[in-house]
C-alpha cells in the first residue's frame, strides 16, 4: 500500500501493561498509512514499544510514577499533561493529524492541537463515564468537565462499535463519531496448536482483576461450578489481586481445581489459550477486547457479556455464547450448559474463520485508510 504524505502523532496514556497490544496495533496500522509516525507515551509501566528498526516511527516515553492517594494522582495527571505537551510542542508544526488514544481526557493537548489547526481524532479504548460508575473516584468525577470539552474540540471521535454510542452516552456527539477498530491478530502466533477435543475441561478468565471486568462475579460463579462439577477446572490469569473480591478458592486450589497465574506476557498468551476449552469475559463494560479475538483464533470457545463490540462478533450459539446477564448464577449456568453441548466444534470453527476474515492486518489498515481519507 502506498503511504500518504502525512506526519501523524499518536498520544497515549496506558493504564496497564495490557494496553501495550492495542497501542502496538494502532501504531502498526497508522505507520502503514503515514510516511512518518510519532508516538508520545506517558506511563507508570514500561510499555516496551520498540520501533528502532523503522526510521519512520519515533517513540517518546516518559515515566509518570505510581501513586494511590488523591493529591499524588492529581499531580501525576498534571505531570502527564505537561511532559506530553513539551514533547508535543517539539513536533507540532510538522504534524498533520493527531490521534489521542486514551480514556483520560487530554484536555491541554487537544487545546494546543486546535490552536495549531491540526486535525484531531480521539479514539476511546474505554468509557470514562462507566469507569466512574464502577470505580467511584473523586478524580474520575472531576474529569467529566474537561472530558466534555475534549468531545467538543475533537474533529473525530473514534469508537470500536456502533453499540458504544448509546452504551457510553455519546449520542449527542454522533455526527463526529466513526467506527474505528484498530484490532488485528498475528495468526502465526495465535493459532490452534491443541485440538479442542484434546483439552481438559478448563475454564478461564484472563485480564485485569478489577470490578468493571466482572471478575468478582466470575469467581463466585467458579465456586458454584466447582462445588457441583468437580471435573471442571478454573484458570485465572492477569494483573491484580483476585483475593480482594472475598471469594475463598483456596480449598479448590489445594485440590488442583483452581490454577492462578500472574500477568501473562503477550508473546506466550497463545499457550494458556490453547489449554482452555472456555474463556469467560464477564465484563460490565468493554470496547473490543483483544483477548476475545485471540481466543477465537486459537479455537477456544468464548462466553461473554453483551457489551461493546462483543455482540458484533459473537452471534449467540453461532460463533460463541452471550450472557443474558453477568450474575454469578448466569455465568455458572452458561459454563455448564456449554460443556455438555454437542455443537461446540462447529462453533469454534466458525469463530476462527470469522476472525481470520475480519481481523487481519490488511482489513485494519483499510479501515483507517478510509478514516484518514475522510478527515
Amino acid at each position: 500500500m502506498k503511504k500518504i504524505d502525512y506526519h501523524t502523532c499518536i498520544v497515549t496514556f496506558p493504564i496497564s501493561r495490557a494496553f501495550r497490544m492495542p497501542l502496538s496495533n494502532l501504531v502498526d496500522v497508522v505507520s502503514c498509512i503515514s510516511k512518518k509516525t510519532s508516538v508520545i507515551i506517558g506511563s507508570y509501566e514500561n510499555i516496551e514499544l520498540n520501533y528502532r528498526e523503522d526510521s519512520n516511527v519515533t517513540v517518546s516515553q516518559f515515566d509518570i510514577g505510581v501513586s494511590s492517594d488523591l493529591p499524588s494522582r492529581i499531580m501525576r495527571f498534571v505531570k502527564f499533561q505537561i511532559l506530553s505537551l513539551f514533547s508535543f510542542l517539539k513536533i507540532i508544526r510538522g504534524v498533520d493529524k493527531v490521534i489521542f488514544f486514551m480514556e483520560w481526557d487530554p484536555i491541554l493537548l487537544i487545546m494546543v492541537s486546535k490552536i495549531f489547526g491540526k486535525k484531531t481524532i480521539w479514539i476511546l479504548p474505554s468509557s470514562a463515564t462507566l469507569m466512574r460508575k464502577y470505580n467511584p473516584d473523586p478524580l474520575l468525577a472531576f474529569s467529566r468537565y474537561p472530558e466534555w470539552l475534549c468531545y467538543c474540540l475533537s474533529d473525530v471521535i473514534g469508537v470500536f462499535s456502533a453499540n458504544l454510542i448509546k452504551e457510553w452516552d455519546l449520542v449527542k456527539w454522533k455526527e463526529k463519531i466513526v467506527i474505528a477498530p484498530n484490532h488485528f491478530i498475528d495468526f502465526n502466533q495465535f493459532k490452534i496448536t491443541k485440538a479442542y477435543t484434546d483439552r481438559e475441561n478448563l475454564v478461564g478468565y484472563i485480564g485485569r482483576f478489577s470490578k468493571e471486568k466482572g471478575i468478582g462475579n466470575f469467581l463466585k460463579a467458579a465456586e458454584i461450578v466447582l462445588k457441583t462439577h468437580p471435573e471442571i477446572k478454573i484458570f485465572l490469569g492477569g494483573s491484580g489481586d483476585p483475593e480482594k473480591f472475598d471469594v475463598d478458592l483456596h480449598k479448590f486450589q489445594a485440590q488442583d481445581q483452581v490454577r492462578v497465574s500472574g500477568w501473562i506476557p503477550h508473546n506466550i498468551l497463545q499457550v494458556p489459550l490453547n489449554n482452555l476449552k472456555i474463556l469467560v469475559i464477564p465484563s460490565y463494560t468493554e470496547a473490543l477486547p483483544n483477548i476475545l479475538l485471540e481466543a477465537m483464533a486459537t479455537g477456544t470457545l468464548v462466553i461473554a457479556s453483551k457489551v461493546g463490540a462483543i455482540p458484533d462478533i459473537i452471534k449467540d450459539g453461532e460463533t460463541g455464547f452471550l450472557l443474558e446477564n453477568n450474575s454469578p448464577e448466569g455465568i455458572a449456568d452458561k459454563i455448564i450448559q456449554v460443556l455438555i453441548s454437542n455443537d461446540i466444534l462447529s462453533i469454534t470453527e466458525r469463530a476462527e474463520k470469522l476472525v481470520k476474515n475480519k481481523y487481519c492486518f490488511e482489513a485494519a489498515v483499510e479501515r483507517y485508510q478510509q478514516i484518514f481519507n475522510e478527515l
